[in-house]
C-alpha cells in the first residue's frame, strides 16, 4: 500500500512516500480504508523524536492518528462493526498511524458515522437542551431554579 512514513526521527525532510506492507488485523481489530486523515501537533513531535522515550516504534513509522474511512475487514471478535461501515477513529498512538491507504485499529476505538437524519435529530435535541439550560442560568452563571 502507499503511505507517508519515516525511517528515522528528524525534520520534515525525513518523510518518505512509497509502498509498505498493508497492516494485518488481530481478532479485536478492523482494517479501515483511509478516506481522510488529519495533521496534528503530536504528529511532528513524534516525527522529530520528542516522544521516543515514552513511545517505542518499529520503523518505518506511519504517522497520523485521526482517520475517516470505510471498514474493509473485521477481526473474529468484532461484532458491532461490519465490512462497508463508514467510520471514524482516533487510533491508539502506540500503533502505526493513518497517513496511509489502510490502517488497523482496535474496534473499541472506532465509531460509525451518523447518517444525515441522525445528525439533524441530534442537533435539534442538543439545541433544545442548550436553550433549556440557558433559560435557567442568569448572566452571572448562577442557576435560577
Amino acid at each position: 500500500m502507499k503511505a507517508a512514513y519515516i525511517e528515522q526521527y528528524g525534520g520534515s525532510d525525513e518523510f518518505k512516500v512509497g509502498e509498505i506492507e498493508q497492516p494485518t488485523i488481530d481478532a479485536d481489530d478492523v482494517l479501515i480504508e483511509v478516506h481522510a486523515a488529519s495533521v496534528n501537533p503530536v504528529d511532528w513531535k513524534l516525527r522529530e523524536g520528542y516522544l521516543k522515550e515514552m513511545l517505542s516504534y518499529d520503523m518505518p513509522l506511519v504517522i497520523g492518528w485521526d482517520v475517516s474511512g470505510v471498514i474493509k475487514e473485521v477481526g473474529a471478535n468484532v461484532t458491532d462493526l461490519k465490512v462497508g461501515d463508514e467510520v471514524f477513529s482516533r487510533p491508539d498512538i502506540a500503533r502505526q498511524g493513518t497517513y496511509a491507504e489502510y490502517v488497523a485499529v482496535d474496534a473499541h476505538l472506532v465509531v460509525k458515522k451518523a447518517s444525515l437524519p441522525e445528525l439533524r435529530g441530534g442537533r435539534i435535541i442538543a439545541t433544545r437542551r442548550a436553550y433549556g439550560m440557558a433559560s435557567h442560568v442568569r448572566s452571572d452563571g448562577c442557576e435560577t431554579g
